[in-house]
């Protein structure tokens, strides 16, 4: 390989032996390698000793799936790593470890899919990272994650992603504790710095995120797959405490209940402004009436505060759910609030317009006295209906306005704030 080179980026194909050949060939002065490939497990490949074992000038490592002979003081000086979806062949905790302790000006970190084994010392130093921006750590289990995290500090990361998947394991409340709380500020800053972040609650596990993560070169993931704990809810709430903007999203795709003592954690959440609830619900129809009850019942018996009583902002974009429910649940809420209150929040409600009609079903839930009852509670700000503008295969004018199925209706329209109104009799086809 020509000594010049500073930058070398390949393709595994099916022929590897020449790639093998020109990985293998020492060069002093390359700066980056990216190496990608496809992964046969059945392939009987032989760790490929990377360009003759001399990589200590390389700074930017990117490696996918090839097998690689690791070995302790592989790396130093680096400004980024990512390894995804590649073999371990003796890669331990040990080693990762070892990398980071030589790259003190380490940028970007990005580990996913890798078979790390939970091997090192039994007891390390931290490791201070002052550059690292960037931190993405999906890795093959806890013990991997959690040295990991346990051993580095990195004050000035903006981009933080962890998932954990701890499906058959115990201790789900101990691991959050030790492994994420010395980064609590850095969350919390995140999560204001980005307007927000929102809270997946279902039974399977949570995610807490930023919005948006995907598009922002600042933001924070937190997935944790497993039973969802309720000290995990608290924990996200003693990490805001009273700052404002975070969302809770009910998934009723994810699972058919969340348990009562997860609801009982939120329940008090002053950080929580907005709510979700998201998926079809088919058989599930009991799911979406328990969240309105919960978000029409009182705190405690010595308080009558509703349950979240900082919410500002529903959506609801599943179906299960009459309009009936929704008008109990805003009048509740609207009247729970002692006649003192001076900042008594108004509920801004958005409705997916799939979400509006019966499951499998062209009837509409709404009709004009219960929008007209909805629209006039005092504890309602606005109740909009978002999505494509569509009824019986028909495009509707895209105007703010109802569509009321069944003929025209009795009532008075003066009430109610609408630019137009889209009325189809049934068995008659609009122009």
């Amino acid at each position: 390989m020509c000594n010049g080179t500073d930058a070398v980026s390949l393709i595994h194909d099916d022929d590897d032996t020449y790639m093998w050949k020109f990985l293998e060939t020492p060069a002093p002065l390359l700066q980056k390698c990216v190496i990608r490939g496809s992964w046969d497990e059945e392939e009987d490949t032989k760790p490929l000793e990377l360009l003759g074992g001399d990589t200590s000038n390389l700074r930017y490592v990117n490696i996918s799936v090839p097998s690689v002979r690791w070995k302790m003081g592989m790396f130093t000086q680096l400004k980024a790593l990512s390894l995804s979806n590649a073999a371990s062949d003796g890669l331990t905790i040990g080693h990762t470890l070892d990398f980071l302790r030589a790259s003190p000006c380490l940028e970007y970190l990005d580990i996913g899919g890798v078979d790390i084994a939970p091997v090192g010392p039994p007891a390390s130093p931290v490791i201070t990272l002052p550059y690292l921006k960037s931190i993405n750590l999906y890795c093959n289990s806890t013990a991997v994650t959690g040295s990991i995290l346990r051993h580095i500090q990195m004050p000035s990361c903006n981009r933080f992603i962890v998932s954990v998947d701890m499906r058959g394991e115990i201790g789900h409340m101990a691991f959050i504790k030790e492994t994420f709380n010395p980064f609590r500020e850095i969350l919390r800053e995140l999560h204001v710095r980005n307007g927000g972040s929102k809270f997946s609650i279902h039974s399977r596990g949570f995610g807490w995120e930023s919005f948006p993560i995907l598009h922002r070169k600042y933001g924070f993931s937190v997935h944790i797959t497993g039973t969802l704990d309720p000290l995990a809810i608290c924990w996200v709430d003693q990490i805001l405490q009273k700052e404002s903007g975070l969302q809770v999203d009910f998934n009723l795709l994810r699972a058919a209940a969340v348990s009562q003592a997860a609801l009982e954690a939120l329940a008090p959440m002053q950080c929580v402004t907005g709510a979700s609830i998201e998926g079809f619900t088919g058989t599930r129809k009991k799911s979406v009436s328990r969240i309105f009850r919960f978000l029409s019942s009182p705190l405690s018996s010595r308080c009558s505060l509703p349950s979240l009583p900082c919410l500002r902002e529903l959506l609801i974009s599943t179906t299960g759910w009459t309009a009936q429910e929704l008008l109990d649940m805003v009048q509740f809420r609207s009247s729970a609030f002692p006649d003192t209150t001076t900042d008594r929040p108004k509920l801004a409600i958005k409705v997916w317009r799939g979400a509006s009609t019966w499951s499998g079903s062209t009837s509409h839930i709404f009709n004009l006295a219960t929008l007209t009852k909805l629209r006039s509670v005092e504890g309602v700000e606005s109740l909009r209906f978002i999505g494509e503008r569509r009824a019986y295969g028909y495009s509707l004018p895209k105007k703010p306005g109802i569509v009321v199925a069944g003929g025209l209706p009795s009532g008075n329209l003066s009430c109610v704030k609408l630019e137009s109104v889209f009325i189809v009799q049934f068995g008659i086809q609009p122009k």
